[in-house]
């Protein structure tokens, strides 16, 4: 069922769909068999619950819909962790040579691996964060704090997501791939985050792939030249750390700044 009202992507008065922040087939993937309670676990800056409920409200026409699961989340779904031994997108950077390696992080240049789709990678980790920022979402009685990065980044970005627009001057993203599988497998990371000093700083996470999204004038040079999208070989990392260890921390400047002395 739906509501007739004006979509938040295409600003047309349509038949708004019951919009999910997360895909809809993601919570699918979360539920565990194995687990006395198979309900995933959904986490964010202000909540965290082990629950059946989805995080949805109305907000896109059904065009916009299934141009988010064509140009981004469909391709996710297929290569983020769905299993110990399913991991396609890991598995993939495996078999490839890294630019760099510290025992702890390995670069690759996903430009030059054909599996790898990072123009997909980016419009969903966009979509999502998108979403988090333009949308009232609620869970169980909570609502997830909204992002909020200004009406100027949300209308640039939105304008990207419909390919009327490109990708804002002042932002990057970049993207980080467990290199094996650990406890949250089972775990959804809202997005999360607010504004630093200098910039601001989000993040969000689905099995096995963790996004960070830098916004603002003042975004460090190093999340530039790690940016998926910006830099020319489009950078993803595979790391041996934690999807879930910093809800609620600021450490990926840190990171970066210390991986960008080691590699520049």
């Amino acid at each position: 069922m739906g509501i007739e009202g004006i979509c938040a992507l295409c600003k047309r008065v349509s038949h708004l769909q019951d919009s999910h922040l997360m895909p809809k087939a993601l919570y699918r993937m979360l539920r565990s068999s194995e687990l006395v309670n198979p309900n995933p676990i959904l986490m964010s800056k202000n909540f965290i619950r082990r629950t059946s409920r989805q995080v949805k409200t109305f907000l896109l026409c059904s065009g916009c819909e299934q141009r988010f699961h064509h140009n981004g989340e469909n391709w996710m779904l297929r290569n983020c962790c769905r299993a110990p031994d399913d991991f396609r997108l890991r598995d993939t950077l495996l078999q490839c040579c890294p630019g760099y390696h510290d025992g702890q992080i390995s670069v690759y240049a996903a430009r030059n691996v054909a599996q790898v789709d990072t123009a997909k990678l980016v419009y969903f980790a966009v979509s999502v964060f998108w979403r988090a920022a333009v949308g009232r979402w609620v869970v169980e009685s909570t609502r997830l704090e909204p992002l909020e990065f200004g009406r100027n980044y949300c209308e640039q970005f939105r304008y990207f997501l419909l390919d009327e627009g490109d990708f804002p001057a002042h932002a990057a993203i970049t993207t980080e791939i467990l290199a094996f599988h650990e406890p949250s497998l089972g775990t959804a990371v809202f997005p999360y985050g607010g504004r630093t000093a200098e910039f601001h700083f989000y993040s969000f996470a689905v099995p096995g792939v963790r996004f960070d999204l830098f916004v603002g004038k003042r975004i460090p040079p190093e999340a530039l030249r790690m940016c998926t999208f910006r830099s020319p070989e489009r950078l993803v990392m595979l790391t041996n750390g934690s999807l879930i260890r910093e809800v609620g921390g600021m450490l990926a400047r840190e990171r970066l700044s210390g991986l960008m002395k080691t590699i520049s």
